[in-house]
């Protein structure tokens, strides 16, 4: 750490101002102010890196949320569709109980289309997932393994989620269940607060 300037240019009532001790004092300052530019230029790169960071994990977490909505959210808009138009059929008498069974049902589907775009299912023990399901997965009791479908069809997806424990110490294993995980049988997730979504290609699951 560079000594405070008092204390290498003191200046009191018997100091000599000549020009020795200004140009000195203007050297040091003029180092001092260059070791700030340069400091300034480091803490400026290093905070763009951080934003390009984030922004690209930003990116690979609500990419794949915002497709999933946008399905829901269209399976919502057919089942409500469908809702309206046997509600429009319900007038006077001309009903029955298969038409307003088929109107509940079509509610229902639109509800759970949008409640389920954001529900995860909380798993802290071995568990195998089903595709489709999202897991929020809690390591605070210790290690366990996730294992995904056995008979995955191309295009199904698992997204799982760390929400609490050490991960660091209590590794979350995700096995392929048969399939591979990027070349290998299992995914050791060891990063806090991770995500990660696995689409199965065909051949093998994918980070996606």
């Amino acid at each position: 750490m560079s000594r405070p300037l008092t204390e290498l240019f003191p200046v009191g009532p018997d100091t000599r101002l000549d020009p020795d001790f200004l140009n000195g004092l203007i050297r040091e300052v003029e180092a001092r102010i260059a070791d700030l530019q340069l400091l300034k230029q480091g803490l400026e790169a290093a905070i763009g890196q951080a934003q390009d960071i984030a922004l690209a994990r930003v990116n690979d977490i609500i990419g794949p949320a915002q497709a999933e909505l946008t399905e829901r959210l269209e399976q919502a808009q057919a089942a409500l569709s469908a809702a309206e138009g046997l509600l429009g059929q319900l007038t006077g008498e001309q009903f029955d109980i298969a038409q307003i069974t088929g109107l509940q049902d079509a509610l229902d589907a639109s509800a759970a289309a949008v409640t389920g775009a954001s529900r995860f299912a909380v798993k802290s023990a071995a568990y195998t997932a089903v595709a489709g399901e999202k897991i929020a997965a809690d390591v605070t009791g210790g290690a366990w393994q996730l294992d995904l479908p056995a008979s995955p069809a191309a295009g199904d997806a698992v997204t799982v989620a760390v929400i609490d424990g050490d991960v660091t110490a209590n590794n979350l294993t995700i096995s392929g269940n048969g399939n591979t995980v990027q070349g290998d049988a299992t995914l050791i997730v060891d990063v806090a607060r991770a995500t990660v979504t696995l689409i199965y290609n065909g051949t093998e699951w994918r980070i996606g």
